[in-house]
């Protein structure tokens, strides 16, 4: 029960990091010059990473990395042995279907 919480916290921190980045590289420049008059707190800072867009793409492939790692690792610590029992139930034919339908989708 734990581990499925902690999957839930961790797909929905992903989630508000993928919208925060779409936030970003979305920002009208305008709106972004607004706020800077207006002195916002760290509206400089949006501006930078939006000027520089290698480095803002390059943090946002390690963040989502990460939490595609962190959810993935509790998925699998929750529901692994449900789904090694189910595939202990599988009869030849039908574990072959799997590991074809496997091979088409993900090679």
């Amino acid at each position: 029960m734990v581990a499925a919480i902690l999957f839930l916290i961790a797909l929905a921190l992903r989630a508000a990091y993928e919208l925060a980045r779409g936030a970003l590289v979305h920002m009208r420049k305008a709106r972004l010059l607004d706020l800077e008059q207006r002195d916002r707190g760290h509206a400089n800072a949006v501006r930078a990473l939006n000027e520089n867009s290698s480095r803002l793409l390059a943090t946002a492939e390690v963040g989502t990395t990460l939490g595609t790692v962190a959810v993935a690792g509790l998925a699998f610590s929750e529901w692994a042995p449900a789904l090694e029992r189910w595939l202990a139930s599988l009869t030849g034919i039908n574990a072959a279907y799997l590991v074809t339908l496997f091979s088409y989708v993900i090679i």
